[in-house]
């Protein structure tokens, strides 16, 4: 029985961010929009405050489960939050979910839940919290580890994929929206943004070694979608109740299927909606065409995973691509009018000092507007991480964000940071993109949001 009459009481917790700019926690959102519509005596809510301010919301709220998106920069934090939750009410089941469970490894040795689930989740969670106070039962339901009296319990693992065109685009009324959209930070450079994040597809074909296995685990291969009326309606509903006028698209690969995009575009345009967006691709995913209907429906940013310039290193890390077709493809974008943004990676474990300039070079002589740099971690569960095994790091230090530990580099890591913060010097004070970087940066907080990303 729920601790609460029959009613079933469920908190889903965002981790703090260490970083004052944040973006809409698509996947709890997704979560209790769909947990309350399946189960009907569920009170689901969503906390998403400093941590100090949860032990106040545990009492209060009562809940006979707490869910915890989870990931591998988070782990320290997610232990502090397990922790207030035992010490709160030690009957509260913790279940946790996100990209990092599909290592789940690491989360049973240092964070201890009740359980975990595995793979997309919102079937396992569902499952779950339908069956709760029957073990024999739980222990059947695909995709979960569970902890019994003997141990954690590994359930059947099982590729289940929820039929996006069945499902509610997410309920953002279960988070503070205003607080998101002040915090938003895409399409700075615009002023007046108001936006979001969505997702219109999930699932990934490609390979990728430095992210592959975990998604196709978590989402599968196979790319399902929102239909283009669901969507549409959505950005709709959001900026006649809240004014936005931005929305980015986090799809892997946005543009993957031409006619669903140039539907999109047009349904957009049929609406008359005036607004502005941005979307992920990939650099053999574009043409001309398609790209001329994106801008007239509003699309003012595209993001391209380059990763490098050295096409021995895309051979290795099996992005697919080519690199002599990585600034013809910058130069579509541009002449359509489009603004675009890489992101590169450095610390391949084939690339040295002059691979690495070479390919910062390249990508600041090139027509892009904007570039992330990162430097290579081998994730957990990742292929790449199977390749070049490393030895065993503290939890702590799987923060790559703040680390370029975890890194297959034979370069130091201290000569990978210097080589990062060049990079962003040759590519923002590079003479044609002068007036845009200070047009960016023009004031003393947003350029301390710059650099803390760095």
């Amino acid at each position: 029985m729920y601790a609460n009459k029959g009613e079933l009481k469920v908190l889903l917790i965002v981790p703090g961010s260490e970083f004052d700019h944040i973006d809409v926690p698509l996947g709890p959102v997704y979560l209790a929009t769909y947990v309350s519509e399946k189960i009907k005596n569920s009170k689901v809510q969503i906390f998403d405050k400093n941590i100090k301010f949860l032990n106040k919301k545990l009492q209060k709220f009562k809940p006979d489960v707490v869910g915890i998106y989870s990931t591998i920069v988070q782990l320290n934090l997610v232990k502090k939050y397990i922790s207030i939750i035992r010490s709160n009410n030690t009957a509260t089941k913790i279940i946790l979910g996100g990209p990092t469970t599909v290592s789940s490894a690491i989360q049973l040795e240092y964070l201890n839940p009740d359980v975990i689930t595995i793979s997309e989740g919102e079937i396992p969670f569902t499952r779950y919290l339908q069956n709760i106070n029957d073990i024999s039962k739980l222990k059947k339901i695909p995709n979960l580890i569970i902890k019994t009296e003997n141990g954690f319990f590994k359930t059947p693992t099982k590729p289940e994929f929820i039929n996006l065109e069945e499902v509610k685009l997410p309920d953002f009324s279960f988070i503070n929206v205003e607080k998101y959209i002040k915090k938003w930070y895409y399409f700075e450079y615009f002023g007046k943004v108001r936006g979001v994040s969505l997702m219109t597809s999930r699932g990934c074909p490609f390979r990728c070694t430095f992210c592959q296995p975990i998604v196709n685990e978590m989402f599968g291969s196979k790319v399902r979608y929102h239909s283009i009326k669901d969507i549409v309606e959505k950005m709709q509903e959001l900026k006649n109740k809240y004014n936005m006028n931005y929305f980015f698209f986090h799809d892997d690969t946005f543009t993957l299927n031409k006619k669903r995009v140039i539907d999109f575009c047009n349904e957009i345009r049929i609406r008359d909606l005036n607004i502005r967006w941005g979307c992920n691709t990939r650099v053999n995913s574009v043409d001309l065409d398609t790209l001329k209907i994106m801008k007239k429906s509003g699309c003012v940013e595209i993001r391209l995973g380059i990763e490098t310039y050295n096409q021995k290193t895309l051979n290795l890390i099996q992005k697919d691509t080519q690199e002599n077709k990585i600034n013809p493809t910058i130069d579509l974008i541009k002449k359509a009018k489009i603004n675009s943004l890489a992101f590169i990676m450095i610390g391949f474990p084939n690339e040295g000092v002059l691979d690495t300039l070479r390919t910062l070079v390249k990508a600041s002589s090139s027509n892009l507007d904007f570039m992330r740099i990162s430097i290579l971690t081998c994730l957990p569960g990742t292929q790449i991480a199977q390749q070049y095994p490393l030895q065993k790091q503290k939890c702590e230090n799987y923060n790559y964000i703040k680390h370029s530990i975890n890194n297959p580099s034979k370069l130091s890591n201290s000569t990978l940071e210097f080589l990062k913060i060049i990079g962003y010097f040759l590519f923002y004070l590079n003479p044609k993109r002068l007036l845009k970087t200070f047009s960016i940066v023009n004031s003393p907080s947003k350029l301390l949001s710059k650099l803390e990303r760095i």
